[in-house]
């Protein structure tokens, strides 16, 4: 549990409250001093003044909503509706205003770190996925000396924008589709038999008409294709 705040009286009165809720806190005066301690094996939950001081504070705030381990929870003494939304939207668990209410605090927290862990299983689950997937890849190109793997990234057609990690819709679904290749390659697979590249909204499954058809959008795609294919590229 983390509580970054560039006020001190602010900090301590964040972090007595976590306390006395049960929670082993530790407290930082920038957003550089949380990064150089986080562990992201471990499902955790910031609280963040929102309006912190320095001129890499929105590209900061950017890594830590993109960190799907850490749960974000915005404080401020003051916030218009189109920032709150925009950071709703960007994934906060909520966006609390100063002098922050114990109770709404310790519920907001409860609620990110059931987020945390969630999302840390889900993390774990598609990463032993991956390391079966990939022995069996592996064989697949010793047969198929001609083919190598391609994995996609794909996103739905929602404009990324604000203060989130990725600029775009193709920088997101490269980085997803270069965190799968890592965790491929580190199983086993040929780094010079696979290749990671995004695609953006540009080759959607189904029409992006609702979220149910979103959701069958966000995806990643692996592939066997012909090294010439690819190579002509």
């Amino acid at each position: 549990m983390f509580v970054v705040d560039d006020d001190d009286n602010a900090r301590a009165a964040l972090a007595q409250s976590l306390a006395g809720s049960g929670y082993a806190v530790q407290a930082f005066s920038s957003i550089e001093a949380l990064i150089e301690r986080r562990h992201k094996e471990e499902p955790a939950c910031v609280v963040l003044d929102y309006y912190l001081p320095g001129p890499f504070t929105t590209e900061l705030r950017r890594k830590l909503l993109g960190d799907r381990g850490l749960s974000v929870i915005f404080v401020t003494s003051y916030a218009d509706v189109p920032t709150v939304v925009k950071a709703m939207k960007n994934g906060a668990v909520d966006f609390l205003t100063k002098p922050v209410d114990a109770e709404q605090l310790a519920a907001a927290v409860s609620r990110g770190m059931e987020r945390s862990r969630r999302a840390q299983a889900d993390r774990q689950s598609q990463r032993a996925f991956l390391e079966r997937l990939a022995p069996s890849l592996a064989s697949l190109l010793a047969e198929e000396p001609d083919q190598m793997v391609l994995v996609g990234g794909h996103t739905d057609d929602r404009a990324l924008r604000g203060d989130g990690r990725f600029a775009s819709n193709w920088e997101l679904s490269a980085a997803r589709a270069l965190a799968v290749t890592r965790v491929l390659t580190g199983a086993g697979l040929p780094p010079t038999r696979v290749l990671a590249a995004g695609f953006g909204a540009e080759h959607p499954r189904v029409p992006n008409a609702d979220e149910r058809a979103r959701r069958k959008n966000r995806r990643i795609e692996v592939l066997l294709v012909p090294i010439h294919a690819v190579a002509s590229r």
